[in-house]
């Protein structure tokens, strides 16, 4: 039975436990071994990059039920978004980190628009997805032949991977996702599992244990997958690949962001997403990192409680922060 979804509205002291909760778990997932080169160790620098996630499309129950298909539209461009914040994530890490958020804020604390926690992807570790292949067997040599013989039809092929075992016989690490079409293999074969247990896509949870594995890693597992896409017909899509870089000088991008609140472009009270269409890249000249952390490096809290690192470090702050992920500048020009 559906369930209805709480209202972070009406609920705002509930709201804010379960915003803060996840973003610490977020952090936690992120700082797990192996991970530690990929992901900065601060807490408020994972928020900045969360910040730059349109979650409240997500939580905004004016919007109305939400299905499967504008998840799915909504969850490409949140990991394009991620991925251009901090180019060491892969589109595998980006897709965790909005998992556990979401695991945190929707599923267990029950917030969102109705029918969000229906369509919400499960948090991917090695442990589940080593579950997911113990219980989702299916013969390596069988889906061979079923590929081969259907060599004829490309659009068949796809399909026929998508839903087939990802694994083959081992996982692929998180690590090793490193672009959609690995994703959509892994949410497909999902999808087969939560079919089968008669549950939501993030229920597939339910096969993830306590106990470690020492058998989850396999070097040829990859390149077994990889060299049987090619032997198909399949060419393999390139990882995506996205400079950033900052600007040498800080206090140009406050004076940009002056410059939009007095032509009005932008509210009082702005996120990044308003700036976004004005100073990235390519319309702007600021980079997508850029956008990401200066707001959060140089505001700081009206009561000074909270305050940027680059405020910690005596430089003046821009900004008040306002709200989760919002600001309104010192010297704002309606002040």
């Amino acid at each position: 039975m559906d369930r209805k979804l709480l209202d972070r509205n009406a609920e705002p002291v509930r709201w804010e436990i379960a915003h803060q909760f996840a973003l610490w778990t977020t952090r936690a997932a992120t700082q797990s071994q192996g991970t530690m080169d990929r992901f900065p160790n601060k807490q408020e620098d994972v928020n900045a990059y969360l910040d730059a996630v349109e979650f409240d499309i997500l939580f905004d129950k004016s919007r109305g039920a939400i299905d499967i298909d504008e998840f799915g539209e909504w969850h490409d461009r949140q990991v394009t978004t991620l991925i251009r914040c901090q180019n060491n994530i892969n589109v595998g890490w980006a897709a965790k980190m909005i998992a556990v958020y979401l695991k945190t804020t929707c599923y267990l604390t029950g917030f969102g628009r109705d029918g969000l926690d229906r369509v919400i992807h499960p948090v991917f570790d090695n442990i589940l997805m080593g579950k997911m292949a113990e219980y989702n067997q299916m013969e390596f040599r069988t889906q061979k032949k079923l590929i081969r013989d259907t060599q004829a039809n490309p659009k068949i092929f796809m399909n026929l991977i998508r839903a087939s075992h990802v694994h083959w016989k081992k996982p692929i690490p998180i690590k090793d996702i490193t672009d959609e079409f690995y994703w959509n293999v892994l949410i497909h074969n999902c999808e087969i599992i939560a079919k089968k247990l008669e549950c939501t896509l993030f229920e597939v949870e339910q096969l993830w244990t306590t106990e470690q594995r020492d058998d989850f890693t396999d070097v040829k597992k990859l390149d077994l997958f990889k060299s049987d896409v090619v032997r198909v017909g399949l060419r393999e899509p390139q990882a995506r690949s996205i400079p950033v870089s900052s600007p040498n000088n800080k206090d140009n991008f406050w004076d940009s962001v002056y410059q939009l609140r007095k032509e009005n472009k932008i509210p009082r009270i702005w996120k990044r997403a308003h700036i976004r269409p004005y100073m990235e890249r390519p319309n702007g000249r600021f980079a997508p990192n850029s956008i990401t952390t200066i707001p959060s490096n140089r505001s700081m809290t009206r009561d000074g409680k909270k305050q940027g690192d680059y405020v910690k470090k005596g430089q003046d702050p821009k900004a008040w922060r306002v709200g989760p992920g919002e600001f309104e500048l010192i010297d704002d020009p309606e002040s």
